[in-house]
């Protein structure tokens, strides 16, 4: 599989403001390039949520504010999810199990979150779908997964 060219393709996929059409664009990718991506649920546009009030499960009466008053990197964006960091048990790589939050970075910002599931990724893309992807079937601008996180607090 062309990894790079796979996520360069995805990243156009998703930046499409056409999220209804994602699912049939990335299905039918897998014709030119074989993956794993599976659409596991639709968005909610009652509910916007991004990747991180996703993954950490943020309760839905502060998901909807966020989104409703534009403030994803106040309260579930990057610099929400930096202060969260220290706070979280850290988990090896080989030591990652299901439902463990896995989070994307680039330059040591996070740019992604989602969680192990089979072995697997389950992650939002942008405030669009659910899909179920091996840890590296990511649009490009993601970045690459270097650390696991618990998804639990630190004692």
């Amino acid at each position: 599989m062309d990894l790079s060219k796979l996520r360069s393709r995805l990243q156009e996929i998703t930046s499409s403001d056409n999220i209804d059409g994602h699912p049939l664009a990335i299905e039918t990718l897998r014709v030119e390039l074989p993956h794993t991506i599976r659409l596991v649920s639709l968005a909610n546009p009652a509910l916007p949520q991004n990747c991180f009030a996703w993954a950490l499960a943020l309760n839905h009466e502060l998901a909807h504010w966020v989104g409703e008053c534009h403030l994803p990197d106040l309260f579930a964006g990057s610099k929400f999810v930096q202060e969260l960091i220290p706070s979280l048990v850290h988990v090896p790589d080989d030591c990652a199990t299901e439902g463990d939050l896995v989070l994307y970075f680039d330059r040591e910002v996070p740019t992604h979150a989602g969680l192990i599931k089979e072995s697997e990724v389950i992650s939002k893309w942008g405030r669009g779908h659910t899909y179920q992807h091996g840890q590296l079937e990511i649009p490009k601008a993601t970045a690459t997964p270097s650390d696991f996180i618990e998804s639990r607090r630190a004692p």
